[in-house]
């Protein structure tokens, strides 16, 4: 569901096909908040193990490939997206190694402010303030930081036009 396109009215129909009661969208999303969390842990643990399965498979000396992505489709010159993913992946084991989340605007933040009172007490996502534009090299850099805090170095860093090379998958 989180991520997956489905929202209230997708989730009530498939419950409704189950003949199992409707649930209501505050429960919904108090549900999508507790499982997120888990799931970002286990995001993370599986990006360390393939970390060190890559580490171990290059001897510590990697080969990445790279790509980011706006959620905001544009024509390239309007670099307003609110929010920003990418990832990176090892040339030996071909897995996810890291990835990346930027979020220029918290929904719950923007409504306090806007009415001029702190905002109550949440998991604020918000962690970029730069332009769209800016995010991807940004999330590059993070990334390969990450990899040099664990000790490694990144020897080769492929761009996007190499990371679609079907040599690389197989």
């Amino acid at each position: 569901m989180i991520n997956g396109g489905l929202g209230e009215t997708h989730i009530n129909n498939m419950l409704a096909a189950l003949n199992i009661p409707n649930i209501i969208e505050k429960s919904l999303k108090d549900r999508e908040r507790e499982v997120g969390v888990h799931l970002e842990e286990m995001a993370e643990e599986s990006c360390r193990k393939q970390l060190h399965e890559e580490i171990r498979e290059s001897d510590g000396n990697l080969t990445v490939s790279f790509d980011g992505a706006w959620q905001k489709r544009g024509t390239g010159h309007a670099n307003n997206s609110l929010t920003g993913h990418a990832t990176l992946f090892g040339e030996k084991t071909q897995k996810c190694v890291s990835y990346a989340v930027k979020v220029k605007n918290c929904r719950i933040c923007s409504g306090a402010k806007a009415k001029g009172v702190p905002p109550r007490k949440h998991r604020c996502q918000c962690n970029w303030s730069g332009s769209a534009k800016a995010m991807e090299p940004a999330m590059a850099c993070e990334m390969i930081q990450g990899i040099i805090n664990e000790g490694s170095r990144v020897l080769q860093y492929l761009s996007a036009t190499a990371f679609l090379s079907p040599s690389f998958y197989f």
